[in-house]
């Protein structure tokens, strides 16, 4: 008959504790109840255990019952202490090393109890003992880590008493009910648990069967002081601790109130009375909300470097008339910067896949063909030397040089590409006499431009300098001047001069050349169009050497731009800044 009342009993307080903590968990949304509802979920196992340990009969099945009453023992403090904790602080967990720090003892009690028979840590010795005819329970000689457990339990209730001492002292008298209930649910039933441990452990814990005093006390906290559903929710912690910026004004536009993370965004002090708009200057969205809307609207809003979700919603009276307007300002600067990020990285990745197929395709037509008339004519050498004419032998090494100079051109201007598209490419500025740039690039163009009879007049009368790297400013100008000789008939001429504006020195390389039509122009400066044509003596080029111009003017924070007319002629302008040029 004991037996079972015993049993009925923690059979009780496990359905009661359980039922409350299935009430809290829907209820999770209020603060700290839904690490109480997981409280109320290990008293819950721990009391339907209990009463199972009371219906099995061998040693064995009991330890199996008290070890799955462990599930509910080493984790109950740890729960309750956090429950109480968010509780007195208004819904503010502690941090999550913290939380980590609180699980420690738990998780290793547990474990401990779990493998007990391999290291003996919570129970050096179990056996059967009767406390009347009907009722055995398991005796127990303590080990080191069962001592550990209760300390660690001891000393959470009693930090969590503390906090709700502190906090009851400090309360409006419904706040002190409330904690009151809680400290006094909590407490009773460690008096029956104090009573077990002080007699050695080894007859019954009638700890459970006070859970359902418990459990009576928090029902009777949530529906009359209604527990964790009306909390100490004061400005400071409703306003001051929140991340996200909040500005109340008036029908007026005024500001009555704003929190501390708004005064940070702004950078300004709590100015209570002032317009909205010495805030944030020329607002018309703000005005017109307040006119029109009756919901709560959301915009974009940009202040400085950062970006909000400006969220605008009205404060009206009873009337249903908008008597004000609170501005929630959410940071998204990090969602809008990893936006744009990626954005930009698609654009990278398809300038990258447009620099492959170039590359791709060069190695595979443009650097195959010379080669494969290098090989013939390496061929025709070795197998026909005896049986050629000097003229013909003369004619076969002329063809050899300039397929070995067209191919050196073509890995070199690669070499440069490549360098460029992975940053290989130092940039080493100093003041440099233009004039000196240039006279050197026709010096060593002088070959090319005598076999077609050009003439490259150099109209820099006056000495002028840039602050610029030596050897890109060369092959930037070794490009457009080459450039301009092989798209120039030959008699033709090629003209470079200088023009200085207000804000920039423009350097000119001009042709009357053949010139484009303006779909060429377009295609110039684009890798995908994959743009170029032969010169008017034959020459071969690879596409690269405008693209590789433009990338060495832009690391000079300089432009390139190009006029042309059909059968007229070209002209590049190459444009830099004031502030690179010394």
């Amino acid at each position: 008959m004991i037996s079972l009342i015993y049993q009925i009993l923690l059979f009780l307080s496990a359905l009661l504790t359980f039922s409350l903590s299935i009430f809290f968990w829907k209820k999770r949304k209020l603060v700290a109840s839904n690490y109480f509802s997981i409280m109320l979920l290990t008293i819950s196992i721990w009391s339907f255990f209990a009463g199972m340990e009371i219906i099995v009969q061998s040693l064995e099945m009991k330890m199996i019952m008290i070890k799955l009453q462990y599930i509910g023992i080493s984790f109950f403090p740890a729960f309750y202490m956090i429950s109480i904790l968010q509780y007195v602080t208004s819904g503010r967990l502690p941090t999550k090393p913290l939380i980590i720090i609180f699980f420690i003892i738990p998780f290793l009690t547990l474990i401990f109890m779990l493998t007990n028979e391999y290291h003996k840590l919570v129970y050096q010795n179990i056996f059967l003992n009767k406390i009347s005819d009907s009722v055995a329970v398991v005796g127990k000689s303590r080990g080191l880590w069962y001592f550990v457990n209760v300390a660690f339990d001891y000393l959470a209730v009693l930090i969590s008493t503390i906090f709700l001492l502190h906090f009851i002292y400090n309360s409006r008298r419904l706040y002190k009910l409330q904690a009151f209930s809680l400290l006094i649910g909590s407490f009773l039933p460690w008096i029956p648990n104090i009573i077990y441990l002080i007699r050695g452990g080894n007859d019954f814990d009638f700890t459970p069967f006070f859970f359902i005093l418990s459990v009576i006390i928090f029902a009777n906290a949530f529906f009359r002081f209604r527990l964790f559903d009306i909390i100490p929710a004061a400005r400071k912690i409703f306003l001051d601790y929140i991340n996200d910026g909040i500005i109340i004004l008036d029908k007026e536009q005024r500001i009555i109130d704003i929190n501390l993370a708004a005064q940070k965004i702004f950078g300004m002090e709590k100015n209570i009375g002032s317009s909205i708009y010495n805030l944030l200057g020329n607002f018309p969205e703000i005005e017109l909300f307040i006119k029109e809307a009756a919901f709560t609207k959301e915009i974009e809003f940009k202040y400085g470097e950062k970006y909000f979700d400006l969220f605008m919603s009205p404060i009206v009276d009873k009337n249903n008339s908008i008597v004000g307007v609170i501005l929630h300002f959410r940071d998204v600067t990090f969602r809008v910067s990893t936006q744009l990020a990626l954005k930009k990285r698609e654009e990278e990745l398809s300038e990258l896949n447009a620099t492959k197929d170039k590359l791709f395709s060069i190695i595979a037509h443009d650097l195959k063909n010379p080669f494969m008339a290098i090989i013939g004519f390496t061929e025709i050498l070795e197998n026909e030397i005896h049986k050629l004419s000097e003229e013909e032998k003369d004619d076969i090494l002329k063809h050899l040089k300039e397929a070995t100079s067209n191919t050196y051109k073509m890995l070199d201007n690669l070499l440069r590409w490549s360098q460029i598209q992975t940053g290989r490419i130092i940039f080493e500025p100093e003041n440099i006499l233009l004039n000196n740039i240039i006279d050197e690039v026709i010096t060593n163009l002088s070959y090319q431009s005598s076999i077609k009879k050009i003439s490259i007049l150099n109209k820099l009368d006056l000495p002028y300098y840039v602050y610029g790297d030596k050897t890109l400013l060369n092959i930037i100008f070794t490009n457009l001047i080459s450039n301009a000789i092989k798209f120039t008939i030959s008699g033709g001429s090629v003209k470079i001069y200088v023009s200085v504006n207000d804000d920039s020195i423009n350097i000119f390389v001009e042709d009357s050349g053949i010139g484009m039509n303006s779909e060429e122009l377009e295609k110039l400066f684009e890798l995908n169009k994959n743009y170029s044509k032969h010169g008017t003596s034959g020459e071969k080029g690879t596409g690269l050497g405008l693209l590789i111009v433009k990338e060495f003017i832009a690391m000079h924070k300089g432009q390139l731009k190009a006029e042309s007319t059909p059968m007229t002629g070209t002209k590049f302008n190459i444009s830099l800044p004031f502030n690179s040029v010394k």
